[in-house]
């Protein structure tokens, strides 16, 4: 088990920490002042991210922690820029007698698994198109569900945890969900159809075997919103007579789910259902990425984040902000 239990970004400057993590990245620098070589790492686990210097032997070292590889560190937090670092006293590999487990590295689910399970089942069950309903159950397969629910739905943005996927999904389908029952010009079956299957492309496109979320070979080369569509043109194509109407439609939100081609759509909405689908999935990420923020930048005496560069913003985290949802709780 981890031995630190809060959040790394967090730590004063002064605090000795003793941990285990997985390096990120390891870059070898050297001081403006005298070209003395230093190692640069960035660690992770289940508690965030952090930047780690070590002074002695740093080309040495960087060959023997590669990215991937786990660690215990032993050191003290400093000033470092704008933020914190880690100073390195001690490093060495972890052994197999530390028990350190997957779930030490990489953070876990908001919501308890059973409680999205039910949630993302209600929201299967609500599509009554006997089409459509066979899409979901052929795309969302005995072997498929297992992946799809422990994968992250992002790589650092927003729900880059094991379980975010899902819990993404089903965020964004209960939005979906309550606009169609306000706005009954809606096609319900479409939109919700949309709204469980547009990241499924995801399963495929990030991996987690080095200890931390990093893009697959296929999440970089081809991306999720094209693996997404892949995968439902083939599993249409296992169905009989699937309408090829709708077919066009659910693709097409799929494939224009980011909004903006700037943004990684093939297209941009055409539908109703699709610009539907846009803003929902655009609400519920940057609520996840706000919280996350809030999560790791708010304290009692700090009411506004650093600047967020993807937001172009500074945010303000007020008073009654009630983070008391973290981890399911």
């Amino acid at each position: 088990m981890l031995l630190e239990q809060r959040s790394l970004k967090k730590l004063k400057p002064g605090e000795k920490v003793t941990d285990y993590f997985v390096v990120r990245k390891a870059e070898v620098r050297r001081k403006r002042t005298d070209g003395t070589p230093y190692l640069l790492l960035d660690l992770g686990n289940a508690n965030g991210r952090i930047s780690a210097v070590l002074w002695e032997d740093a080309e040495a070292e960087a060959v023997r922690y590669p990215p991937g590889t786990r660690v215990k560190i032993q050191g003290r937090v400093a000033a470092y820029r704008e933020g914190i670092a880690l100073y390195i006293e001690k490093i060495r590999p972890v052994r197999e007698e530390d028990g350190l487990e997957e779930s030490d590295l990489i953070p876990g689910p908001r919501w308890p698994l059973e409680e999205m399970r039910a949630r993302f089942d209600r929201l299967l069950a609500l599509v009554a198109d006997p089409n459509l309903s066979a899409l979901l159950a052929a795309v969302f397969s005995p072997d498929f569900r297992p992946r799809f629910e422990c994968a992250p739905a992002g790589k650092l943005w927003h729900h880059s945890r094991t379980g975010g996927l899902l819990e993404h999904t089903v965020g964004v389908a209960e939005i979906c969900e309550f606009l169609a029952s306000r706005h009954p010009e809606l096609q319900r079956d479409v939109l919700l159809t949309g709204a469980l299957l547009h990241d499924a492309g995801k399963v495929a496109a990030y991996q987690m075997e080095q200890g931390f979320i990093d893009f697959s070979d296929e999440g970089r080369l081809l991306g999720h919103v094209a693996l997404g569509a892949a995968l439902v043109q083939k599993a249409v194509g296992g169905l009989a007579q699937f309408p090829s109407e709708l077919a066009t439609q659910v693709l097409h939100l799929i494939l224009s789910h980011h909004g903006e081609m700037e943004k990684g759509a093939s297209v941009v909405p055409m539908t109703l259902e699709a610009f539907v689908l846009y803003l929902a999935d655009e609400l519920d990420a940057k609520i996840d990425a706000y919280l996350r923020i809030a999560e790791r930048e708010r304290t009692p005496e700090r009411r506004w984040s650093r600047y967020v560069r993807l937001l172009d913003r500074y945010l303000f985290f007020p008073p009654g902000l009630n983070l008391d949802n973290e981890n399911g709780s």
